[in-house]
């Protein structure tokens, strides 16, 4: 199914002068490809290459976000026939904060 051509970003995020810009980009990269329920389930590796950040960059950011309240992670696993054993799957980040809720901005996909 292909995605909408806009995706909404809280006004309160726009105007936050305390977090890094591309802490933002992230956050806009997740917001773009959350899922109904506020959930994305991206590596990091996807994530830097929605928002055009490093790895490394990406993995602050969302220390960023879960230190502020904005996002929540979920480690996930999946069973690993070849060890016979759980090992870590791609993590999964639930929007809970309270900055993403009231007024918005339409933004369109492609300025990602």
């Amino acid at each position: 199914m292909p995605k909408r051509g806009y995706f909404a970003i809280p006004n309160d995020i726009i105007t936050d002068e305390a977090m890094y810009p591309s802490t933002k980009r992230v956050l806009c990269a997740m917001l773009a490809y959350s899922s109904r329920q506020s959930t994305v389930r991206k590596s990091l590796g996807e994530l830097g290459r929605l928002s055009g950040c490093s790895e490394a960059t990406v993995r602050k950011a969302l220390a960023e976000l879960e230190r502020n309240g904005i996002v929540q992670r979920v480690r996930c696993f999946r069973y690993s026939h070849a060890l016979s054993r759980p090992v870590y799957a791609k993590n999964e980040y639930r929007l809970v904060g309270e900055k993403l809720r009231g007024s918005y901005t339409l933004v369109p996909r492609e300025l990602l």
